[in-house]
């Protein structure tokens, strides 16, 4: 037990080591040092990043230290910047640690060292002016570790616009908004911000700005072809899906076999982390989510990561309307309609984009009974005159398409006669049709989704270039 214990807390300590050193490094690389600024940013980062530790100044001095194997980029330093760096901070750990020794209150509960760090960091937004990009940065933690997410967001994009932005040509040849001076786990907080805020296009534009600079991070760029399908960036991911580097055939058969092993052994916890590790370089192998999907259903079906494979599943095969039945399906048995309504008529979008003129009558059946369900009488008669008019198998119905939209304002028969209406020459009448579509889901979106978020984005005409540019 004393060796386990002893492993842990080792563990404890060059875990918070590791998550210390970037914002340390930050702190310290500054041209101009500001003594007292420096030291008060650092004892207000220590409270945020301890605050579930009591540190002696021994322990302080093991983590800042790290700082000084990471402080400038070597290969672009000549030597007598870097020994210059290293006396700034090497004096800097000093003070800092000096300022800590006799500290009660870094043996004070939680709620207590935040609320030290939130006094220190409000002098120094009194005292100095312009605090410079690595002050927001922490405040952005501070009340990111107070779970205040929107305070939380809006330091850090200061970090951002304070920070020091360069543009440089991306490898696959498009441009990209890069940072620079250690901040792209600024974009990464973001991106997994906004990701929890619901908030899908702005956690987009955040992945990326990470990704420009960390292009081999596997697990991020998953996470940017997922938000790519959900967002209808289908350019983007279909680029971002041609550039994962790939395994050999025979390592990836060698992976399949031990995972088909460990899920016959019923090792199903073993079995997700060699998927969750493949399908970052296989993310079409549809075997790879049907085993996860497996995996989840055996250890709890009802749990957020069965949610979340059901969903990635359905983003990444999203010409296929069955992964997206499965996820709406999902949603309607855990009572989440609204969620499951966005799934059915992505479902009516899909059959529509593969059939022609055919739908599926399923996915309205579905429609209708969700709508039965929610006691919509004129959006359930609509959807069953929809059903009728696509058992005739007549094309020349705008005329009828249109009346009736007059009278039910129905979304299915609004999305109906826009896809007819695709197929014509009229190219004004095609644009002022999708503009009242995007209408529709402005005006009825907060009431259909009142506290939930889409789970896949809507179409509109009018942001269908944007959408497919990788800027």
């Amino acid at each position: 037990m004393d060796t386990k214990r002893s492993r842990l807390q080792n563990y404890i300590w060059v875990h918070t080591a590791i998550i210390c050193f970037s914002f340390i490094t930050i702190i310290l690389e500054s041209k101009d040092i500001d003594s007292e600024y420096e030291t008060s940013l650092m004892r207000a980062l220590y409270y945020i990043r301890n605050d579930q530790l009591s540190v002696s100044g021994s322990k302080i001095k093991k983590i800042t230290s790290i700082a000084e194997f990471n402080s400038v980029d070597e290969e672009k330093s000549n030597p007598s910047t870097k020994k210059e760096e290293d006396s700034k901070i090497s004096k800097n750990v000093e003070e800092t640690e000096n300022s800590f020794k006799n500290d009660k209150n870094l043996f004070f509960s939680k709620e207590k060292k935040l609320n030290v760090a939130k006094q220190i960091l409000e002098k120094i937004e009194i005292t100095y002016e312009k605090p410079d990009y690595r002050y927001y940065a922490i405040r952005g933690e501070l009340h990111q570790k107070l779970e205040e997410l929107d305070e939380a967001i809006d330091y850090y994009e200061k970090s951002m616009k304070y920070s020091t932005f360069n543009v440089k040509e991306a490898s696959d040849g498009e441009h990209v908004d890069v940072l620079i001076n250690n901040q792209k786990f600024i974009s990464e907080k973001l991106f997994k911000l906004y990701l929890d805020s619901r908030k899908l296009k702005k956690a987009f534009d955040f992945i990326r700005i990470y990704l420009a600079t960390n292009p081999n991070d596997g697990k991020a760029r998953y996470e940017s072809i997922i938000l790519a399908s959900r967002l209808k960036r289908l350019e983007y991911f279909n680029k971002a899906i041609s550039l994962i580097p790939k395994k050999s055939e025979e390592e990836f058969e060698k992976s399949f076999l031990t995972i088909k092993e460990l899920i016959r052994k019923k090792k199903f916890s073993k079995a997700l982390t060699l998927i969750e590790e493949e399908i970052l370089y296989n993310p079409l192998e549809l075997k790879l989510h049907n085993m996860a999907r497996l995996c989840h259903n055996s250890i709890d079906p009802n749990s957020k990561e069965m949610e979340t494979i059901l969903l990635n599943t359905a983003a990444i095969f999203y010409k296929e309307k069955k992964h997206s039945l499965l996820l709406g399906n999902y949603y309607r048995h855990h009572k989440k309609k609204y969620q499951a309504l966005n799934l059915y008529r992505r479902m009516f979008d899909q059959s529509l984009e593969k059939d022609e003129y055919n739908f599926d009558e399923e996915v309205l059946y579905l429609l209708r009974d969700w709508y039965h369900n929610e006691k919509r009488l004129s959006d359930e008669l609509a959807i069953s005159r929809l059903i009728e008019m696509g058992r005739r198998g007549d094309h020349q119905i705008e005329e009828e398409l249109f009346s009736e939209y007059n009278v039910s304002k129905n979304r299915e028969i609004l999305v109906y006669l826009i896809f007819h209406l695709s197929h014509k020459d009229n190219k004004a009448l095609y644009r002022k049709y999708q503009s009242i579509l995007a209408q529709h889901d402005r005006k009825h979106g907060d009431s259909e989704f009142m506290n939930i978020f889409p789970v896949f984005d809507t179409y509109s005409i009018e942001e269908e270039k944007e959408k497919n540019q990788i800027d």
